[in-house]
């Protein structure tokens, strides 16, 4: 799956080891690069759904985040991603690409 992310700022804090350990602490940062890894492995975002709704949660969120999807990092806090569709038509789980909106206490 290809992966964007919302600013330049987050792309760089998720993809290098300095700045993300800054930003996030060294425990926070590999948790975010896993689950960047595994969502780069699978092709769709349902084939994330279906292999990582246990240790992972991958679900989708409701209220003021519906359409935003979560994925459990350390508690309470979680990676927060939007699929990118192709049309209107196209389904959430079938989406090829995802946007990265940030890590945050969806709870809090």
């Amino acid at each position: 799956m290809k992966i964007a992310f919302k600013t330049n700022k987050l792309r760089d804090a998720c993809n290098d080891s300095r700045k993300g350990i800054q930003e996030f602490g060294s425990k926070r940062f590999k948790l975010i690069r896993r689950r960047l890894d595994d969502l780069e492995a699978c092709e769709t975002l349902g084939a994330m759904y279906a292999l990582f709704t246990g240790s992972s949660r991958l679900h989708e969120l409701s209220g003021d985040m519906s359409g935003k999807w979560s994925l459990d990092l350390d508690h309470p806090y979680r990676l927060i991603l939007e699929p990118i569709l192709g049309g209107e038509s196209e389904k959430a789980l079938s989406a090829k690409a995802v946007r990265i909106l940030g890590v945050k206490d969806t709870h809090g």
